[in-house]
């Protein structure tokens, strides 16, 4: 769930098809194409991993979900 506006709830995804920044080389894209079978996963040695989703404008975020490798 989303805020937007306050007092405005709705169920999206804000992050489908919008830039990713990964800290390793490893498809990055994958984490907002919502597609089941594609996954991001850091370098084995990459010790500070971070992923980070460029949105198209500021959001007010109260709620968010993160679906795991193997959760369904």
């Amino acid at each position: 769930m989303f805020l937007l506006e306050k007092g405005q709830n709705i169920d999206i995804d804000l992050a489908y098809s919008q830039p990713v920044t990964v800290s390793s080389s490893k498809d990055g894209e994958n984490v907002t194409d919502r597609d089941a079978n594609t996954t991001w996963t850091p370098d084995a040695d990459d010790e500070n991993p971070s992923l980070t989703i460029g949105l198209d404008r500021e959001y007010n975020i109260e709620n968010f979900s993160v679906d795991f490798e193997g959760e369904a």
